[in-house]
């Protein structure tokens, strides 16, 4: 598990693999205070469940699903997204 640059805690990383192909696209949109869209993320896959050390997981079953899915599953490493200076 490694530190990704502006993320609180770490994250499941896999090494040695490709990102595998996919026709799913991810992008977070939100209205800025101005009424003007701004994109503060995209990637290629389906959308996951926040990180069990999010602090906006709010409700006990977040909690849980977060859990059991990073359990399981991990982000193919990418070295730039990685915070060298904290791993």
């Amino acid at each position: 598990m490694l530190y990704r640059k502006g993320r609180a805690g770490r994250t499941p990383i896999l090494f040695g693999k490709e990102t595998p192909k996919t026709s799913l696209l991810t992008i977070g949109i939100h209205s800025d205070d101005d009424g003007l869209a701004t994109i503060f993320t995209d990637f290629t896959g389906a959308k996951a469940p926040r990180e069990p050390w999010d602090s906006r997981l709010k409700s006990e079953e977040e909690k849980i699903e977060a859990k059991q899915f990073w359990s399981n599953h991990a982000l193919v490493y990418d070295e730039s997204a990685i915070d060298s200076e904290r791993n």
